[in-house]
């Protein structure tokens, strides 16, 4: 139940790739939004960081470091957005940040899924650990009669 309407939210995904990861690995997370059966879930911007997963150092920003990483967002039984989208990109951007044109919408009982799938095998030596936020609000759900 939600103390304040809308009141904001943060869900953090973390995927977690060893080094010499094979090439297509995909690991996936559920975010369990604890919504009630008269509220929604609208997710308006993702994050996302990559941290060198023996030392916790940034390395979204290392030109040494290959990013080849693509993230799928499911609502339900639904990919919002429709394709997948380069976690590298978002990640190596200065804000490391993207908001979408319209917000992802979970209603209750639909799973929210987070994707991630390298798209080249991961280099040697180097394990890997993204984070992904998803930053929106829990709202009570308005009908009009």
């Amino acid at each position: 139940m939600v103390n304040q309407d809308p009141q904001p939210e943060v869900f953090t995904s973390n995927h977690v790739y060893a080094a010499a990861t094979a090439a297509n690995t995909r690991t996936t997370n559920t975010i369990f939004t604890n919504q009630s059966h008269t509220e929604e879930v609208r997710i308006y911007a993702i994050q996302v960081q990559v941290v060198d997963s023996n030392t916790g150092i940034d390395v979204s920003a290392a030109a040494t470091t290959v990013l080849d990483f693509d993230i799928t967002i499911n609502a339900g039984a639904n990919a919002v957005p429709s394709n997948s989208f380069d976690a590298a990109a978002i990640a190596r951007s200065e804000e490391r940040q993207i908001s979408f044109s319209a917000p992802i919408v979970v209603d209750f009982k639909q799973p929210l899924r987070v994707t991630l799938e390298n798209n080249i095998a991961t280099q040697a030596g180097v394990g890997l650990r993204w984070i992904i936020t998803l930053i929106g609000e829990t709202g009570v759900i308005k009908r009009v009669c």
